[in-house]
């Protein structure tokens, strides 16, 4: 269980791991899940933390309990759509991450772009600021995971910025995700000084109270983002493939 993140409770760490071997294959569609006590045995962990961790995955739809003969996983097309444990277990899938990551820039150019326009009319003066220092953060930052870190409190800052609950609880279920795609984003170090200056025309729209520039300056910068992307996913791949001619 040591790689397994520690501050979660005991039961979605197991959880999350087993959902790490559904999705690699580990445990395909149809196979049936090793019992209580062998996973007890295997992670270290009492059986009624694994109780509790499959009870997670029933009500996401992963794995059915058949009485009397085991806990089966489900084929994929009945995992739930919502479910934050299964947009992950998706982005686990062979070849998942790149579409994944596609999917979610999709979703939050829908989302961000209107998060933009809206903090252009409605940000304070010290959120104003704290954007700056959030773009500053990433300039400074030496690494991917301090680079993805203060993307994400920028991010967050124009949420709050916004002033709208009911728009931010939409990504809630999907915060797992989006450090993710920040990750894969971040890693090619060429994209972060084009992140950079891209977040700075975002704050300078805000700056100057122009939703109508910010709302443009975020979706550029998505859109860039995905191209660029796109060009180093096919540098990866010079045989031409695409995700979905890829064999799994």
């Amino acid at each position: 269980m040591s790689d397994l993140v520690v501050r979660r409770p005991l039961p979605d760490q197991v959880a999350t791991e087993l959902v790490r071997r559904i999705a690699s294959g580990q445990y395909p569609e149809g196979s049936v899940i090793p019992t209580e006590q062998e996973l007890a045995a295997e992670l270290g962990v009492s059986r009624l933390t694994i109780r509790e961790a499959m009870k997670t995955l029933v009500g996401a739809g992963l794995v059915e309990i058949r009485r009397g003969r085991g806990t089966f996983v489900r084929s994929h097309d009945d995992w739930s759509p919502f479910d934050p444990l299964v947009l992950v277990a998706r982005s686990q899938l062979p070849d998942g991450a790149r579409e994944t990551t596609r999917k979610v820039l999709e979703a939050r150019r829908l989302v961000e772009t209107g998060v933009a326009e809206m903090a252009a009319s409605r940000a304070t003066d010290e959120q104003i600021e704290r954007l700056e220092r959030d773009i500053a953060d990433m300039e400074a930052a030496a690494d991917v995971a301090a680079f993805v870190a203060a993307d994400l409190d920028f991010h967050n800052t124009l949420f709050v910025a916004a002033d709208n609950p009911f728009v931010s609880a939409l990504f809630a279920p999907i915060t797992a995700l989006l450090t993710d795609e920040r990750r894969r984003t971040s890693e090619p170090e060429s994209l972060r000084p084009l992140a950079i200056k891209a977040h700075r025309a975002i704050a300078a729209a805000i700056r100057e109270r122009d939703p109508f520039g910010a709302r443009e300056a975020m979706a550029s910068h998505l859109q860039e983002t995905l191209q660029k992307l796109e060009g180093v996913w096919a540098q990866e791949d010079p045989d031409g493939e695409s995700d979905s001619e890829r064999p799994a």
